[in-house]
């Protein structure tokens, strides 16, 4: 599974142990509301979706969530169970579905503008993993996630994100490359098949990997 995958990497790169339980299903709010999963709705409790932002953790990040798609992985990430994060708990939420993201138009059809593969709050302990179709992705993906908890940085030159060697000029540095999970080659087979963490990212880990102790 990807959870044994992460658990392996984590204990033999960076010594930290990852113990986990795999609860039961989760019902998202797309499974609930009258309206159809793919449009806007006005009932209860989408439109009381605010009250999930938290300024404090950045939870829901987004102030006016109501506004978007049930599918939209932000808004199910912000309806998902705050864990324990100052008692090491992290939850990681593994949908059977694709997702609609930020940059969707939330009109009342569903015109997705790209598909958002994984999210991560990383002070709310909170994670996202969206239906890739592949074991490899989806593993890929997990690990991609999970490493924000320790505050590893993207470095792909994409939404934001500075390039590895836009990190490296920043951190005075030549750790960061971009054949990383977090870096501009990150789908590539050899990325992909090797689930390859560069240097700067690595240590980006073992610095906070006491962070939940």
């Amino acid at each position: 599974t990807y959870v044994k995958k992460l658990q392996e990497i984590y204990i033999r790169d960076f010594g930290i142990w990852i113990d986990y339980a795999m609860p039961s299903y989760v019902s998202i709010l797309a499974n609930q509301c009258p309206v159809g999963v793919d449009e806007l709705c006005s009932h209860g409790t989408c439109q009381n979706s605010k009250q999930y932002y938290n300024p404090a953790t950045g939870f829901g990040y987004f102030a006016e969530i109501q506004n978007y798609h049930h599918t939209n992985i932000s808004n199910i990430a912000a309806h998902l169970p705050q864990p324990a994060v100052s008692s090491g708990e992290l939850s990681m939420l593994f949908l059977g579905h694709y997702n609609c993201s930020e940059s969707c138009d939330h009109t009342t059809t569903a015109t997705i503008g790209y598909t958002k593969y994984g999210l991560c709050y990383d002070r709310a302990g909170v994670s996202v993993i969206t239906n890739w179709g592949t074991m490899l992705n989806e593993q890929r993906t997990a690990i991609h996630e999970f490493d924000h908890f320790f505050f590893a940085e993207d470095h792909y030159d994409q939404g934001g994100a500075l390039s590895s060697e836009e990190m490296n000029e920043k951190y005075q540095t030549d750790a960061y490359d971009e054949n990383c999970l977090h870096g501009e080659s990150r789908n590539e087979a050899f990325v992909l098949n090797t689930l390859a963490i560069c240097d700067g990212c690595r240590a980006t880990i073992i610095e906070n990997r006491n962070r939940f102790n």
